[in-house]
């Protein structure tokens, strides 16, 4: 009976533990895609090697993140970016703002949707 409680508490502990580390490791991430928009946008003026240094920098992170959230999200985030560099290139400041703005809100919303929190769970 006792060796049976112990497996139970330790897969208990090791899932606990995983859950744990899985929230840590998506919100530091995405905090530090969203530093880097902060950057973007603070610019002046945005430039094409900006936008793709983070499209670079986010299809890096895309297979680590997959594991845990869903590729329609991240696609979603990888297709705005793709549509923030076509209006940089294109000279569309304005609508480049507003497609900075969607995909910072976006990552945002998947902070609050996978972070450690009460709510998320009941």
């Amino acid at each position: 009976m006792k060796y049976k409680l112990s497996i139970v508490i330790f897969l208990t502990v090791v899932l606990l533990t995983g859950g744990i580390l899985e929230s840590v490791y998506l919100c530091k991430t995405l905090n530090a895609f969203n530093d880097k928009l902060d950057k973007l946008a603070q610019k002046e003026i945005i430039t094409v090697e900006d936008v793709i240094e983070i499209s670079d920098w986010w299809d890096k992170m895309h297979p680590k993140l997959s594991i845990t959230i869903s590729h329609v999200q991240l696609n979603e985030i990888g297709i705005t970016l793709d549509e923030l560099r076509g209006a940089v290139e294109a000279e569309d400041y304005q609508n480049a703002s507003s497609l900075l703005s969607r995909i910072n809100s976006y990552a945002e919303s998947l902070i609050d949707l996978y972070k450690f929190n009460p709510i998320n769970i009941f």
